[in-house]
C-alpha cells in the first residue's frame, strides 16, 4: 500500500512537533510525506531531518525561500523522486514506484496569503498541465467556494475566481475525500473562521490510472490544518471491483459513436479472443467517458457524503449556528441527488431500445 500526506505542520522545530509527525508516519504506514511552514532554518535542518526522517531521502526549496517552505521526505526502497522545477510557492516532481514502475507526477503546494503572489502559482499549474497521472497537494491559501467557509467573506472574491479559473485550465478536481470539510480554523473563541484551505487535487489521468485512491483531511492535532492522508489503492492492494455501468450513459450523444468506433477497432485472433478484447476495451473507454464527461457517481456520492460528516460534526459543538443548519440540509439534498442516478433504472422501453440498438452495433461486419 502505498500512502502519502502533505501536513501545514506550522514550525517543526519543537520536539513535540516532531514526535508527532513521526508517530503519523508509523501510524498510516507512509511512504511519502510532505511538510509546510516547517520554519527550520538551514542550519538546524540536518537535526530535524534525522528526528522526523532518519533514512529517508530528502528534498526542500531552501533555493527559492530562506526559511523553508516545503520539505518531502520518502523512503528510497518504495518509490523514486525527481525534481522538475521548483518555486517558494511549488515544487514538482516525477515519481516511480519501484515495485510495479508505474509513474506519475506530484506536486506540493504552500499558497501565499497575498492574492496577487498566489497569480505566480495559478500560472506554475496551468504551465506543468500535462497528459500524464498528476496530483496537487497542500494549502492553497484560498476557498474553491463559498460554502467552503465559515465565518469571515461570505461572498465570491476575485481570488477564489482566479482560483476556480486555474483549476478549469489546469484540468485538476478535488480527489473524493472523507473527514474534515474545513481544513483550517483560527482558534478563535471570538470571530471564529474556519476555511477549507487544504485540498487534494488530480487530473482525469490520475482517475484512470489510480481509479480507487482517495484521500482522508485528519483531525487538526498540534497544527492549525488537518493533514491529509493519501491511498493509492494499488491492484495489489484493493479489493476488485466489479464494471458498474451507470445508466445515464445510454442519454449521452457520443455514447453509441464511442461503442462503434471501440468495436470497429482491428484486433487478430480467435472470435472469443477478438470478443474478450474488444469488451474490455469497451469497458475502459465507458469508464474513461464518465471520468471525463460526468464524473464517477460514487465519487460524487463519497464526496457529498464527506461534506455531510463534516457539517454535523461542526453542528454538535455549535449546535445554535443557523446558517450550519442551512448548509446541513443543503448538503442531504446533494447527497441524495448525488447518489440517485447511480441506483436509478431505465424504463423498460429505454433498455429495449438500447439493447436493440447496441446490438446492432456490436453485429454490424
Amino acid at each position: 500500500m502505498i500512502n502519502l500526506t502533505c501536513w501545514n505542520i506550522r514550525g517543526l522545530n519543537a520536539t513535540p512537533k516532531q514526535l508527532e509527525v513521526r508517530k503519523m508516519l508509523l501510524d498510516h504506514k507512509l511512504s511519502l510525506v510532505c511538510l509546510i511552514k516547517t520554519r527550520v532554518r538551514f542550519n538546524n535542518k540536518p537535526l530535524v531531518v534525522n528526528s522526523v526522517f532518519k533514512d529517508w531521502d530528502m528534498l526542500d526549496n531552501y533555493n527559492s525561500h530562506g526559511l523553508e517552505r516545503i520539505w518531502i521526505g520518502w523512503d528510497p526502497k518504495i518509490l523514486k523522486i525527481t525534481k522538475i522545477s521548483e518555486m517558494y510557492q511549488i515544487i514538482h516532481y516525477n515519481t516511480c514506484i519501484m515495485d510495479t514502475n508505474d509513474q506519475f507526477r506530484i506536486s506540493f503546494v504552500y499558497g501565499s496569503n497575498k492574492d496577487r503572489s498566489r497569480r505566480a502559482l495559478w500560472e506554475s499549474l496551468c504551465s506543468n498541465q500535462q497528459g500524464s497521472p498528476w496530483i496537487v497537494l497542500g494549502n492553497c491559501n484560498v476557498c474553491r467556494r463559498v460554502d467552503e467557509s465559515i465565518g469571515g467573506c461570505s461572498r465570491i472574491t476575485i481570488a477564489m475566481k482566479d482560483f476556480a479559473e486555474c483549476l478549469q485550465a489546469s484540468k485538476l478536481d478535488d480527489l473524493r475525500f472523507s473527514g474534515f470539510l474545513h481544513t483550517w480554523c483560527n482558534k478563535r473563541s471570538n470571530a471564529f473562521i474556519s476555511k477549507k484551505l487544504d485540498r487534494v487535487l488530480v487530473n482525469n489521468e490520475w482517475l484512470v490510472k489510480f481509479e480507487h485512491s482517495e484521500a482522508s483531511f485528519l483531525p487538526p492535532s498540534i497544527s492549525d490544518h488537518c493533514p491529509s492522508v493519501v491511498k493509492l489503492g494499488l491492484p495489489g492492494n484493493k479489493k476488485n471491483c466489479p464494471f458498474k455501468f451507470f445508466n445515464f450513459l445510454l442519454d449521452r450523444e457520443d455514447f453509441l459513436p464511442l461503442v462503434e468506433s471501440v468495436w470497429q477497432e482491428q484486433i487478430h485472433g480467435t472470435m472469443k479472443f477478438k470478443l474478450f478484447s474488444k469488451l474490455c476495451n469497451l469497458k475502459k473507454a465507458l469508464k474513461t467517458l464518465n471520468i471525463d464527461n460526468v464524473g464517477d457517481m460514487a465519487t460524487n456520492s463519497i464526496e457529498a457524503k464527506a461534506a455531510l460528516d463534516a457539517c454535523q460534526l461542526l453542528l454538535d459543538i455549535q449546535a445554535l449556528d443557523t446558517k450550519l443548519r442551512m448548509r446541513e440540509n443543503e448538503l442531504i439534498n446533494e447527497l441524495v441527488t448525488a447518489t440517485l442516478p447511480t441506483f436509478s433504472k431505465p424504463s423498460m422501453a429505454d433498455a429495449i431500445e438500447a439493447r436493440s440498438t447496441l446490438l446492432l452495433v456490436i453485429m454490424a461486419p
